[in-house]
């Protein structure tokens, strides 16, 4: 069964200054009227518009984010958010600046991080919040900073015995096209662990 997905900007004008219960009743109401103007006679196919929405009201989703995911009520602009994993095992360096890569990416909307170099270009203007963990490996020190284009923002230290770990947080206020990345403290000897053990994380909070 397909429906009309622009119908469901009627939803979209529920008062956020509500309560939750005024706010759960004006979706429920559009959504039967939704329903109905899509599925006409067909009980089946409205019961079944009316409970897949339903489901993800009732779990917490104000109205906007059900038809918005990843994006704002006011329109269509985009809320970047990345997860990235370390995959290289062990993670070796060749240069004591050199740029961490995390290889493998789960989440990236907006399309900001980037994979083969390490970086997180901003897609826009924002307050934003950054998390990393770095995990050592071999009796190695695994060291890098967070850095804000070439301003560093935070360190990061894993310690020589096997399999420890740091984690590392960041709220900063960010520019369109600045740069996050996490940057080698300065030796060769520092290994990491990858085998997706290594993970960097950002996302937007707001304007």
């Amino acid at each position: 069964m397909k429906y009309d997905r622009t119908k469901l900007s009627c939803i979209q004008k529920v008062d956020r200054n509500q309560t939750r219960q005024r706010t759960k009743y004006n979706v429920y109401k559009n959504l039967l009227v939704l329903s109905v103007n899509n599925c006409g006679d067909n009980k089946v196919a409205m019961m079944n518009v009316l409970l897949n929405y339903l489901i993800l009201v009732t779990t917490s989703c104000v109205a906007d984010q059900i038809i918005n995911v990843g994006c704002e009520s006011n329109g269509n602009k985009i809320r970047p958010a990345f997860h990235a994993s370390m995959v290289r095992h062990p993670y070796t360096f060749s240069d004591p600046n050199e740029i961490l890569r995390f290889e493998h990416v789960w989440t990236n909307i907006g399309d900001g991080y980037h994979s083969d170099t390490g970086v997180f270009v901003v897609p826009r203007d924002g307050l934003y919040q950054f998390m990393a963990t770095l995990w050592s490996t071999d009796g190695k020190k695994c060291a890098a900073s967070l850095f804000k284009n070439n301003e560093r923002l935070n360190y990061g230290y894993a310690g020589t015995d096997h399999a420890q770990s740091n984690t590392v947080h960041a709220l900063v206020i960010l520019k369109k096209d600045d740069k996050i990345y996490f940057k080698n403290r300065g030796s060769t000897s520092f290994r990491c662990h990858g085998n997706y053990h290594s993970e960097f994380s950002g996302w937007f909070v707001h304007e």
